[in-house]
């Protein structure tokens, strides 16, 4: 992306400083990509206190995974950051699993550091790919969350991403406007991964369609972000009463529920008590069905006749009918 220089950069007063409290250590994950690289610039400038600068070397593209550590490595000795690496050695190179192992590193490196935070230098550009991508694969309204601004990664340390009020096109302008190079990563071109086709692909597109541009449009897509996470959040503290009044039976692999209280609810409500269900036998519900809980639940609402329905994950979901009762019976196969 070709971005035009402008004679004053806004990026550090957009930057989440609350995120990084004076007070307290913090990590700063660095890839060496822009991304990373303008928030290293960014925080020190501001603050280079109680910063350590993390780098994790993938192994997954060989020597330029070696020149990314030593470009960053460099950069923290011109900073007089304190520099930390740590390479990865595994098998399977699937975007989830990359980022599970590259969190788990970061992780172990902020408590031999002591420090609280992780900062991860995620945009609201980044915000605008995960809605796309969620929307593709069908998400629920759960996926309209995008990325959490702050999230506990364990007991000890927080993760937090200072960057998610700008976009990429605010990055880019701020090391063009300074001076400041970064490396690319070429596995990003490659559209193997979903997230690179969206890019790619789909943004330019967009890009042409929007009057102005991307930028805009990932801007929008940080304010949906939050506003989804907030409404989500208020739902959640809500659902406990809802599930205390319907719920006659909870143990381990079984919940009986009121269905005659369950249909007098309102479908929003019903429909997010199922998916509660389903978390609470799997702790999560990306592969619950929209199609099979909307049958289920307008079958219920409508006081059909007695079913059963069978959900991912061995969860069934079984409607006595009301002639046994009016009970929703769900339960995961041990």
């Amino acid at each position: 992306m070709n971005v035009d220089p402008s004679p004053k950069s806004t990026f550090i007063p957009s930057v989440t400083w609350t995120l990084l409290p004076a007070e307290e250590n913090v990590l700063l994950a660095v890839s060496g990509g822009a991304d990373s690289t303008a928030m290293l610039h960014a925080v020190d400038e501001r603050r280079g206190d109680n910063v350590i600068v993390g780098h994790i070397n993938h192994n997954t593209r060989g020597d330029e995974n070696a020149a990314d550590a030593a470009f960053v490595r460099e950069l923290c000795e011109e900073r007089h950051l304190p520099f930390c690496a740590q390479n990865l050695d595994i098998e399977n190179h699937s975007e989830a699993a990359l980022r599970t192992a590259r969190y788990a590193a970061l992780l172990e490196m902020a408590h031999q550091h002591h420090c609280s935070r992780i900062a991860t230098a995620h945009t609201a550009s980044d915000v605008l790919e995960s809605l796309l991508l969620n929307f593709l694969r069908d998400a629920s309204i759960q996926g309209w969350n995008g990325i959490a601004a702050q999230r506990p990664i364990d007991a000890k340390v927080l993760l937090v991403r200072p960057l998610l009020a700008m976009t990429r096109e605010d990055v880019l302008r701020y090391l063009q406007n300074n001076g400041w190079t970064w490396r690319e990563d070429s596995s990003n071109k490659s559209t193997f991964y979903k997230r690179n086709a969206v890019r790619h692909r789909l943004l330019p597109v967009l890009d042409e369609l929007v009057p102005q541009g991307v930028h805009q449009l990932a801007k929008q897509a940080a304010r949906t972000a939050l506003l989804a996470r907030d409404e989500n959040e208020f739902w959640e503290t809500q659902l406990a009463k809802y599930w205390k009044e319907i719920t006659l039976q909870e143990s381990g692999n079984l919940l009986i529920w009121n269905g005659a209280r369950f249909a007098q609810l309102h479908p929003a409500v019903q429909r997010r008590l199922f998916r509660c269900a389903v978390r609470y036998f799997c702790d999560k519900t990306n592969n619950l069905d929209f199609a099979r809980v909307e049958e289920a639940r307008c079958h219920i609402a409508a006081d059909g006749r007695n079913k059963v329905w069978q959900w991912r994950g061995g969860i069934s979901v079984h409607w006595t009918g009301p002639a046994s009762g009016r009970r929703i019976r769900i339960r995961r196969q041990a």
